[in-house]
């Protein structure tokens, strides 16, 4: 697992390895249900972990089943 910006901050983490691959991200927007990304973000933040870890978690569970 691919720790977020916000994880390496709080570790403390200053690498050039963290430094590439924050750098390697792209901002990416799109349109969930209000109610829905309420609840995912509960979630993650009870889970202690970033929105953005758990989508590409997701993103690569997806594209590996095709």
């Amino acid at each position: 697992v691919i720790p977020s910006p916000i994880d390496n901050m709080l570790a403390g983490a200053t690498t050039v390895d963290t430094a590439t691959r924050a750098s390697n991200k792209r901002p990416t927007s799109f349109n969930i249900d209000q109610e829905l990304q309420s609840r995912f973000k509960a979630a993650c933040a009870t889970r202690g972990k970033s929105m953005s870890s758990v989508i590409e978690d997701f993103i690569l569970g997806y594209i590996s089943e095709q």
